[in-house]
């Protein structure tokens, strides 16, 4: 199994910029190159034909 997520308590007191920075710099975290407007997060979610439990069981019958 390989980590995929850590949860850190976060300083009351640090910056943001901060905290990104030492992540980047530790290979943690990569930036996007691009930005993104605003409008596009409030772009309705797409939605599929089945549920996400079907596809789960599916995926882990196929891995087996």
């Amino acid at each position: 199994d390989e980590a995929i997520a850590r949860i850190d308590r976060v300083e009351p007191n640090a910056h943001p910029e901060d905290r990104l920075a030492r992540l980047e710099r530790a290979g943690l975290l990569r930036r996007s190159t691009t930005s993104i407007s605003i409008d596009r997060l409030r772009d309705p979610v797409p939605r599929s034909q089945r549920s996400v439990v079907e596809a789960l069981l599916e995926e882990r019958l196929e891995s087996r």
